[in-house]
């Protein structure tokens, strides 16, 4: 879907981008569970991915496909003369 919402200019400044995101959720996540179970008791970190299930669920809900043209895939094939 990255490759269908952005442009060819930005694609791969795109794809770097979601890719960052990603590894910094998969470093903080933990760590960030860890200190408020630590501080605050077992079902805050849970309470807590809740939250953040409950925003990433309204944000995806709000993204739309864009339309796409009908390939038939012969589009690149050469005719006979």
């Amino acid at each position: 879907m990255i490759a269908d919402m952005s442009n060819a200019d930005n694609r791969v400044a795109a794809f770097a981008r979601v890719g960052t995101i990603n590894m910094a959720a998969n470093m903080s996540g933990p760590l960030l569970a860890g200190v408020l179970a630590d501080l605050l008791g077992i079902l805050s970190a849970y309470l807590m991915l809740v939250v953040v299930f409950a925003i990433m669920t309204a944000f995806v809900s709000r993204i739309r496909e864009p339309p796409r043209e009908r390939k038939t895939g012969l589009e690149n094939t050469v005719s006979p003369r």
